[in-house]
């Protein structure tokens, strides 16, 4: 009775969270008036990473065929001043219920076998509980009283690899012959499940498992099995991240499958009705378009608006590169060598006497790059009629709209009025300086399955702070000609944004 009552509890109160949290958000999109025109309030949000990825070692006690990793380097474990210094750094990690990717307290590497592994776990702050995770295989001899540790430290979940459930193919695939080590550690994770009090924090299972032609027959036995007795959360199968010239490259080609069997084994997964995430492609799928690119003839610019084109070309790399999902992920090797999209240089956080305030610093030059990947050309500006074009037959709605201290973050789709996908989506608004400002979109056609009729694209747009007044009340956008870099089609947006 007790154990029921406990249960309903821990369940209301989630849900009165989520209650929370979803009226929170949708509050902050309320319309607001202001000198007799309608506004939009922005949702508010502060300086992130997007998220964090560190390694306390640089080894592990398997060599999986499918891994990526190169082992030859002499083996490496972080020392607990750089563990403290990375801790320091969690507040400007995005949260992951804030569209965040998390921190990954071991990600590429085996952690279990550091010397300090457990110790660092129980470092971690109760924050850690919404954003932390890592991967373990749990091949090393553990006591329950570890995987205790293990599952109630102050982290969100763990990846649990889980290959086969054979111990003769988890010495082909693992290159290991302690299978009966690995599956006593199963075992102990469910006894450790079953005797867990309820109303005790306890990390999510999340179970990974690759999908290989050697261990096809059994990838419904593995799921049923990481459900039914090690009651995991998720289970994800996947397709190893390889190429043609990674470790064991003959191997790893042969198991993949082509697209029938690919087909068939989602159709089997999918009918274990357990909670699953499927990242499965076929051989064809992961290599067409391997072939090197051929090369690009550069641009001469013999007149101004082949020379605009150009200018165009390199703000729209700029802006995939500073909206990539990566553009703001930290990253740490064992010593405590950092590296992030804007870092040219080698920096050791051991080296640093105030390392919040340095990383703090490089985040606000990465939220300052990507709102300037976004103004278009000044000159761009000179011969943009925006008196010419036809108005857009349909509307421009915008889904998301976010506010940094730096930029606004504008998130929308629009039905594009014609057949051809050769064309760009501008924006303007009223800049400090009493005149217009030009922004470049970053659009790109949504996928088939929401795009009906065709022709549907998303679009997403970082509107410079430094550049606008506010608030911003003539926001417009048009569709351009590609070539001639004249709009076509205008549409005004009907509300302000404060």
């Amino acid at each position: 009775m007790k154990k029921t009552a406990a249960q309903l509890i821990a369940a209301c109160k989630g849900t009165a969270k989520k209650v929370l949290a979803y009226g929170t958000y949708f509050a902050t999109f309320r319309p607001a008036k202001k000198n007799g025109k309608w506004m939009r309030r922005p949702c508010s949000e502060e300086l992130f990473y997007d998220a964090m990825t560190f390694d306390i070692n640089n080894t592990c006690n398997l060599r999986c065929r499918f891994c990526f990793n190169d082992f030859e380097n002499k083996a490496f474990y972080m020392t607990e001043a750089v563990y403290r210094k990375i801790l320091a750094l969690f507040p400007m990690i995005r949260p992951v219920k804030r569209q965040g990717a998390g921190i990954l307290f071991s990600c590429l590497y085996e952690p279990s076998i550091a010397p300090d592994f457990l110790k660092f776990l129980k470092l971690l702050p109760r924050t850690g509980r919404k954003n932390v995770f890592f991967t373990s295989n749990f091949s090393r001899s553990m006591t329950e009283e570890e995987i205790r540790t293990i599952l109630s430290a102050n982290i969100r979940h763990v990846n649990l690899s889980v290959e086969t459930l054979r111990p003769e193919r988890y010495h082909e695939i693992c290159a290991s012959v302690q299978f009966d080590r690995f599956y006593r550690n199963l075992e102990k994770i469910a006894l450790v499940n079953a005797k867990w009090r309820p109303g005790r924090h306890r990390a999510k299972l999340y179970c990974i498992t690759m999908v290989l032609k050697e261990n096809r027959d059994e990838l419904s036995a593995i799921g049923k099995f990481c459900a039914e007795k090690l009651r995991a959360a998720r289970h994800e199968f996947r397709t190893p991240y390889i190429s043609a010239a990674a470790n064991h490259g003959d191997w790893n080609m042969g198991q993949l499958m082509n697209e029938d069997e690919c087909s068939q084994v989602r159709r089997e997964l999918m009918a274990l009705r357990v909670p699953l995430v499927l990242d499965i492609h076929s051989k064809d799928e992961l290599f067409a378009g391997a072939a090197a690119p051929a090369n690009r003839t550069s641009i001469t610019p013999t007149t101004e608006r082949t020379w605009l084109r150009a200018c165009i070309e390199e703000k729209l790399a700029e802006m995939r590169f500073c909206m990539d999902k990566e553009f703001l992920f930290l990253r740490f090797h064992p010593s405590g060598l950092y590296t992030c999209a804007m870092a040219k240089e080698e920096t050791s956080i051991a080296s640093m006497e105030d390392s919040f305030g340095f990383f703090r610093d490089k985040l606000k030059e990465l939220y300052q790059r990507r709102a300037e990947a976004f103004l278009a050309p000044d000159a761009l500006l000179e011969t943009f009629d925006t008196a010419a074009p036809r108005e857009l037959p349909t509307d421009i709605t915008l889904y998301g709209m976010r506010e940094t201290p730096v930029y606004l973050l504008l998130e929308g789709f629009f039905q594009s009025p014609g057949d051809s996908e050769d064309f760009l989506l501008f924006a303007t608004a009223t800049g400090k300086n009493g005149k217009k400002q030009l922004f470049l979109a970053l659009k790109q056609p949504c996928p088939e399955w929401v795009s009906r009729p065709k022709g549907l694209y998303s679009f997403a747009l970082c509107i410079d702070w430094n550049k606008i007044a506010r608030p911003l009340t003539d926001l417009a956008f048009y569709i351009a000609d590609s070539k001639s870099l004249s709009p076509l089609y205008g549409y005004q947006y009907p509300y302000g944004i404060l």
